[in-house]
């Protein structure tokens, strides 16, 4: 029996820039404050107009990977040559205000018909999902403090929560999964991180250009809490109601689901 074989090799570069091209000599005031971006602490400080536009954070990272399938069932192999280039900016907060983007561009190198992209209309070959796209992966303002110990982000976003197993950007693909709505984050509790967020658009990794690429008539409601009791442990709950209608794809409603759980980790 011929056995389904898998093979994908990823090499990634990265490159970050923080600038200061303006010097401005007039401090208006710094401060220190407790918002977790990433499961780590932020400081900023009150910054000018100047400071904020030109001397924010840049990021260019480029990614080459190939995939190779051999598939029970398909006449033929899938190779799949992809070059990922993602640009994001940040600018630095001004009275805890600050704006994020990041824009994605994923080219095939070499020949696209030696794999099913899932929307070049290849038949012969296993599907691998990293089709041709320009598209902006993150667009949103971030409000830190404002209301104390809280970060609030509106627009576009990447979420990542727990293990990825139901919340993820979907890195191991060259396009990414992203939301369209709110993020709240508080950290006022000693040890503790609530997240709650909201999406009305799930902008899935198959691009814009799929019939599947976008659930538009999202109503998806992301509940998040996690405490650090020690090394040893951290106890994580969740509640994930994933509320999906979209008539243009017939598997909107199989992906419909509510999910509750617990997640304990640690190291001892």
């Amino acid at each position: 029996m011929k056995k389904n074989k898998f093979f994908a090799l990823t090499l990634s570069g990265a490159l970050a820039l923080t600038t200061g091209l303006i010097c401005n000599t007039s401090t208006v005031y710094a401060h220190e404050h407790g918002a977790k971006q990433n499961g780590t602490k932020q400081s900023f400080s009150d910054n000018t107009l100047a400071d904020v536009i030109f001397g924010g954070d840049l990021n260019v990272q480029l990614r080459y990977r190939y995939q190779f399938l051999d598939v029970q069932g398909f006449e033929n192999d899938a190779h799949a040559s992809t070059i990922r280039a993602l640009v994001k900016y940040e600018t630095k907060p001004i009275y805890g205000v600050s704006l994020l983007g990041e824009v994605r561009n994923v080219q095939r190198l070499g020949n696209g018909r030696l794999f099913n992209d899932s929307i070049n209309g290849v038949s012969d070959r296993p599907t691998i999902a990293d089709p041709d796209a320009l598209e902006i992966d993150q667009a949103f303002i971030r409000l830190n403090d404002i209301i104390p110990e809280t970060e609030v982000s509106v627009g576009r976003r990447k979420i990542a929560l727990n293990n990825q197993r139901f919340i993820s950007t979907l890195p191991f693909r060259q396009n990414a999964n992203s939301f369209d709505g709110f993020v709240i984050e508080n950290t006022s509790l000693p040890n503790t991180t609530l997240h709650y967020s909201y999406a009305f658009n799930f902008n899935r990794a198959f691009t814009d250009d799929s019939p599947s690429g976008n659930f538009d008539e999202a109503d998806f409601n992301l509940f998040h809490a996690e405490h650090t009791f020690s090394d040893a442990l951290k106890l994580v709950g969740y509640g994930y109601l994933l509320g999906i209608e979209d008539d243009s794809f017939s598997g909107a409603e199989r992906l419909a689901t509510d999910t509750f759980g617990v997640n304990a980790k640690g190291k001892y």
